[in-house]
C-alpha cells in the first residue's frame, strides 16, 4: 500500500498548487485580497484533503475528505476564472490551469468510484 504522497493524484494536486502560485502575486498587487485568500485555501485544501482521505483507514473517511477534495476543486475550478475575468494583464496561460484543474477533479472522482465500489463490496458480505 502506498502512502499518500507516492500517489500521483497527490502529486498532480501539489503540482497545481505550485501552478497558481504566480496569481496569488498578482491578486495581492492589485489588491485582491479576498480572492488571494480564497484561491489559495481552495487549491491548497485539495491536496490537503487528498492526503487526509488516503491516509484514512476506513473507506468510509476515504470516500468522504476525496468529496471534501472534489469541492475544494470545484471552488478552485471556479475562482480562477473569476481572476481571468479581472483581465489583470497578466502573463498567465488560464487554459493550462483550468485543464490541470479539471483534470485533477476528473482522478479524484475516478478515485472515489473505486472506494465506493469497494465499499459496496464490503457491505454485501
Amino acid at each position: 500500500m502506498r502512502t499518500f504522497n507516492e500517489t500521483p493524484i497527490w502529486s498532480d494536486s501539489l503540482e497545481n498548487y505550485r501552478s497558481i502560485i504566480p496569481i496569488f502575486n498578482i491578486l495581492e498587487r492589485n489588491k485582491y485580497w479576498r480572492l488571494k485568500e480564497q484561491l489559495e485555501s481552495s487549491t491548497g485544501s485539495i491536496c490537503d484533503n487528498i492526503a487526509e482521505g488516503l491516509e484514512r483507514p476506513s473507506v468510509k473517511d476515504k470516500i468522504k475528505f476525496l468529496c471534501y477534495a472534489r469541492a475544494s476543486a470545484a471552488e478552485s475550478y471556479t475562482q480562477i476564472l473569476r481572476v481571468e475575468m479581472l483581465s489583470l494583464n497578466a502573463p498567465i496561460n488560464y487554459q493550462i490551469l483550468l485543464e490541470q484543474n479539471k483534470n485533477i477533479l476528473r482522478q479524484i472522482q475516478g478515485l472515489i468510484s473505486y472506494y465506493k465500489q469497494k465499499e459496496s463490496k464490503f457491505s454485501s458480505i
